[in-house]
């Protein structure tokens, strides 16, 4: 039985989203030699003799070879159909990708890739589309493989995915824009049409030169082809059948496709999934069979089981397990549970202070990188998909203190031991509940420690006004930045898609804002609707007309 860990890594097989729906079949039996059968709902099949026989309406082809089809609501295929809203998705990723994900790699023409993609496959039969016929598309799309950050896996595509980590850590296939805009999507055409079947594909198993398969078949070559310095394989030492399929993406296009005389070093990981089993490990079994091949080939090559910095990924999900015991953090993290109940256990909830949370901010307290730190006010879903999004920057809620209690209330009795779970006061009954002075005082420090640029997101459709004096930020945050450590103050306001611009940069309270600042010997810019945080809130608005492309900007140098 599958476990669940290796539900949630996934399989190569699974990169394409394809499952058999499909229950009911009609069995072929194939003798003799010699025709050509067409019929209703199936596709053609080129065969030998056929005998076939009505009984009870019900028409029984037999064939020798069993080969299968899928008789259900006229689905020619057993796959899954082309994936609703293809050509939306695809070119949304193109921009999320060149704009947030990965902008060094430049312009790219993300509608001339759409089109270089689609002409690949449309209007062909699609049991008839060869990896060549993706050339186009991936010469307009290909950009620089960094050196020493390729990662090729077996087994395990979510872990990658996380581990890699938008392409900060290492760069994966799905990582690099040619992968990433198909990743996960199931595409396919049909014959003499220009449009696409969203009923069913070919699978695999019915024909090799499917169109999802030939894609990834050209993009792993390519791939593995501009991989260089030292090559990183991951592997699940859990996996049925082992951690390195001897048939398979890896074995039969990507080491084939690698090039000798640009790598230095070819390191193998080999994890096991959390509370799953060890079948496979280095200098065993299948993997064994991997590190040979390569050294026949004559590359320099490393096994390591259960890579930590890969396996304390996998204790994210399982932090009781026993394999995920750290002894010394173990100790941190109880230390600073213990910190929090002194803070509020036995105490009135309406009487808290900032003391009670002084041991528990020096517990938990980490050093902010310089030109990293984000404040906002009225923007908490967008800067935090933006944080998430881009990696470059930190909201108070993205540190240690900050995501440990975003989102949790808390409080206890003062005549009673324990946590109260029934009910806690909100701020309009009482501003010093433990939630409000928590959160304070938090924000104090978080101030206190940026340096460097600092970035402020506002909204810019409030209609009260983008900054509020009442605020976290303008309370506290504002008044607990240190001019001696913050070089500039960088003001992006926003204005949600479609609706109201209520303020800009030259607004009733951004100049307020500014004055307070300028007082205190800040350096302040402003700029309304910061182009990369737009193009993000596009992602999800991609018809709304405030996200209409200027002509210019599809064209390419």
């Amino acid at each position: 039985m599958e476990t669940a860990q290796q539900k949630k890594n996934g399989t190569r097989a699974r990169r394409n989203g394809r499952q058999n729906k499909s229950k009911r079949k009609l069995k072929i039996f194939l003798q003799g030699t010699g025709s050509v059968l067409i019929l209703p709902g199936c596709h053609v099949c080129s065969c030998k003799t056929f005998f076939f026989a009505k009984k009870n309406q019900k028409t029984t082809i037999t064939t020798s070879k069993n080969l299968l089809f899928s008789e259900v609501r006229g689905r020619k295929w057993k796959g899954e159909g082309t994936t609703q809203n293809l050509e939306r998705i695809f070119i949304g990723r193109c921009y999320d990708y060149i704009r947030i994900v990965n902008p060094a790699v430049g312009e790219k023409n993300c509608l001339e890739l759409w089109e270089a993609f689609r002409n690949a496959f449309i209007n062909k039969h699609p049991c008839n589309i060869l990896p060549k016929d993706y050339e186009l598309f991936i010469k307009l799309a290909f950009h620089t493989i960094p050196a020493n950050k390729s990662l090729f896996w077996e087994n395990n595509q979510l872990l990658v995915k996380s581990f890699t980590s938008g392409a900060r850590r290492y760069m994966s296939l799905s990582d690099a824009l040619f992968g990433f805009v198909a990743d996960f999507l199931v595409w396919c055409g049909q014959a003499n049409s220009t449009g696409l079947d969203y009923e069913s594909c070919p699978t695999m198993e019915e024909c090799e030169n499917n169109a999802v398969d030939s894609f990834w078949r050209m993009a792993s070559i390519t791939y593995a082809q501009h991989s260089s310095g030292v090559i990183h394989v991951l592997l699940n030492g859990s996996a049925e059948g082992g951690a390195y399929p001897v048939k398979g993406f890896f074995a039969d296009y990507e080491i084939p496709n690698l090039q000798k005389d640009k790598i230095s070093k070819i390191v193998i990981w080999v994890v096991d999934d959390i509370q799953g089993p060890d079948r496979d490990s280095c200098g065993k079994n299948t993997v064994k069979i991997l590190e040979d091949r390569l050294k026949a080939l004559g590359y320099d090559v490393t096994c390591t089981d259960n890579y930590k910095p890969v396996l304390f990924l996998l204790c994210v999900d399982y932090p009781d397990d026993s394999n995920c015991i750290l002894s010394s953090r173990d100790t941190d993290c109880l230390k600073i549970w213990e910190s929090l109940k002194y803070a509020f256990i036995y105490k009135n909830p309406c009487n808290t202070t900032a003391e009670d949370y002084q041991p528990l901010m020096e517990l938990a307290s980490h050093p902010i990188p310089c030109n990293k730190s984000l404040f906002w006010s009225k923007t908490n879903d967008l800067a935090h998909r933006y944080t998430k999004s881009s990696h470059g920057f930190l909201t108070l809620e993205d540190t240690l203190l900050g995501y440990m209690f975003d989102g949790v209330s808390w409080c206890g009795d003062a005549s009673a031991p324990g946590i109260n779970y029934e009910s806690c006061p909100k701020r309009s009954e009482c501003e010093s509940n433990p939630g409000s002075v928590f959160w304070k005082t938090a924000s104090k420090r978080f101030a206190e420690a940026a340096c460097g640029v600092v970035q402020v997101m506002l909204n810019g459709s409030i209609e009260a006004g983008a900054f509020r004096s009442s605020s976290i930020f303008g309370s506290i945050e504002v008044f607990n930045l240190n001019p001696d450590k913050v070089s500039e103050i960088q003001i992006w306001l926003m204005h949600d898609i479609g609706g109201p611009q209520s303020e800009s940069c030259s607004g009733h309270s951004i100049q307020r804002l500014k004055h307070i600042l300028e007082e205190r010997n800040f350096t302040i810019t402003c700029e309304d609707n910061y182009r990369p945080v737009q193009l993000l809130q596009c992602v999800r608005n991609p018809d709304h007309e405030d996200c209409r492309l200027c002509p210019s900007s599809m064209e390419t140098s």
